[in-house]
This record gives structure tokens, C-alpha cells and sequence, in this order.
């Protein structure tokens, strides 16, 4: 981030949009799209972990919205889950 003004450079803002974009066609993108508040960054980054296969640990005081990384991760093995069924019932 710009630490003259805390306003975006160009380049800043076009990287952010590419991450956006980007993070919008994953599993995350479509939780935190389903939401009706932004995630914080700690929680946008323990839902990446565990999208890629990672475990996580969040430790962070009450009310701060550790809830969310688990609900996450209830909704990512949704996901997973009925897409494998999906492709089991396919293959007979």
C-alpha cells in the first residue's frame, strides 16, 4: 500500500483487482461472496490455507470471527464432498 496518502497506486489497485478476480472463481470467492460483510484479512488467509489442503490454527479474541474460518471449512468439505459423489455416480 501507498504510504503517502493510504490511498492505492495504479499498480496497487490493478493487482488487488487481478486478486479479486482471480479469488472469485475459487471456493473461497464463492463463501465470501455468500456473505454479508467482507472478511477480515486473518480470515481470508486462514480460508486460502485451507483451501489449499493446509491446516490452520486461529487464535484471536472473542467475537473477532473465528467462526467463519470454520464455517469455511464446513463449506469447502460440502463442496468436495458432493463433487466426488457427483463423479462416482458419473462413472457407473
Amino acid at each position: 500500500m501507498s504510504s503517502n496518502s493510504g490511498a492505492l497506486s495504479p499498480s496497487e489497485a490493478f493487482q488487488a483487482a487481478a486478486q479479486r478476480s482471480a479469488e472469485s472463481k475459487t471456493y473461497l470467492g464463492t463463501f465470501a461472496q455468500s456473505l454479508e460483510f467482507e472478511l477480515d484479512p486473518f480470515q481470508r488467509d486462514a480460508c486460502r490455507s485451507l483451501q489449499e489442503g493446509k491446516g490452520v490454527l486461529v487464535a484471536a479474541p472473542t467475537g473477532a470471527g473465528k467462526t467463519i474460518v470454520g464455517e469455511f471449512a464446513i463449506y469447502l468439505a460440502l463442496e468436495r464432498g458432493s463433487r466426488r459423489s457427483t463423479r462416482r455416480r458419473s462413472k457407473r
